[in-house]
């Protein structure tokens, strides 16, 4: 089975844990994958469902849980390292008819590269480079201190709170609504159009700024500016 081959392949785990939850056909299986080697770099490939990052000071290589369904079919499913990179896939059999759930604990510092088809995406605390790309679901950062957060989304939500001023942040957006809650100061605003979609709410747009954000909006977008008034730090 793929799944086993993917498991084999793990030779810098330290450890795989298999858990079943609940009965019948439909139980649910639980794997926790723990790389004790340093990581600097996750990407990740889920087809649909949930996907929840969380950095952390205290850790050096990566824990990884997954839930999926015992009679799911998939044609991709599993976890390896390869040099200070992890990889993560979980594709469907047929499209659609599969689910995957990740809880990911990785270093504060590791770049993250997340891309799913549909569901939803959490990233928390996360302090250096983060792509995510959703076509259907949801997007959620919370206390994220990255440099770099581009952030992609065919039709949903987004809710980011950044809790350090990034040197860009970067939002594309076909049909939804963004709340984007920001430390004061000003920025460069990189938008493509002004009007009514976009509500600034006192957000400081200079087009000198090293600080900048860009916006990519289609026609059903909305976007909502929030000052972070937790922030402690320079407001150029």
């Amino acid at each position: 089975m793929l799944q086993a081959q993917w498991l084999a392949r793990g030779g810098l785990t330290c450890g795989v844990v298999l858990a079943l939850v609940g009965c019948g056909s439909g139980q649910e299986e639980m794997t926790r994958r723990v790389f004790e080697e340093r990581v600097d770099q996750v990407v990740v490939s889920v087809e649909r469902n949930e996907v929840h990052v969380f950095g952390s000071d205290q850790t050096r290589g990566a824990v990884i849980d997954r839930w999926t369904q015992s009679g799911d079919a998939y044609r991709e499913l599993g976890e390896a390292q390869k040099g200070d990179r992890v990889d993560i896939v979980a594709s469907c059999e047929r499209a659609g008819e599969c689910r995957a759930r990740y809880d990911l604990a990785l270093a504060k510092s590791t770049r993250v590269d997340v891309a799913m088809q549909q569901g939803d995406l959490g990233l928390y605390h996360l302090g250096s480079e983060v792509r995510a790309a959703v076509e259907h679901g949801s997007i959620v950062g919370k206390h994220l201190t990255a440099r770099h957060v581009e952030l992609e989304l065919g039709r949903g939500r987004i809710d980011v709170i950044m809790a350090d001023r990034p040197q860009l942040l970067v939002v594309r957006i076909d049909e939804g609504n963004v709340n984007l809650v920001m430390p004061p100061g000003r920025y460069r605003c990189e938008f493509d159009r002004f009007d009514d979609a976009i509500h600034l709410n006192g957000l400081d747009c200079h087009g000198r700024m090293a600080q900048g954000i860009r916006l990519e909006l289609g026609k059903g977008a909305n976007v909502t500016f929030k000052p972070n008034h937790d922030y402690v730090g320079p407001t150029p």
